[in-house]
């Protein structure tokens, strides 16, 4: 899942990524990509997702851009996290130099 929707963010952008795996431990950090993500798209909308994440931990990376400063994927477990005190697995995709 997380490949599938780090190609199509690559389609979106027209760009070829690199990809850098990362955690997340500080919240002030986890706050920062999560009120990113929130401001392009709203507040996560399933609060049972976000219960289960926290029960569950978190399995799949987010998917942040720092380059443009945009949270790719992952609005539902950021906010998980900072709920429930969770470290976050990343993915940090940026643009291939030429």
């Amino acid at each position: 899942m997380t490949r599938d929707e780090i190609r199509e963010y690559a389609e979106t952008i027209g760009e070829d990524l690199e990809v850098e795996a990362g955690l997340l431990t500080s919240s002030d950090d986890i706050r920062y990509w999560y009120e990113n993500k929130v401001r392009n798209e709203g507040p996560p909308p399933d609060e049972d997702l976000i219960r289960e994440i926290c029960d569950n931990g978190i399995s799949r990376p987010v998917i942040i851009d720092p380059q443009a400063e945009y949270t790719v994927e992952g609005r539902h477990r950021l906010a998980a996290a900072l709920r429930c005190g969770l470290a976050v697995p990343v993915m940090f995709v940026t643009r291939k130099r030429s």
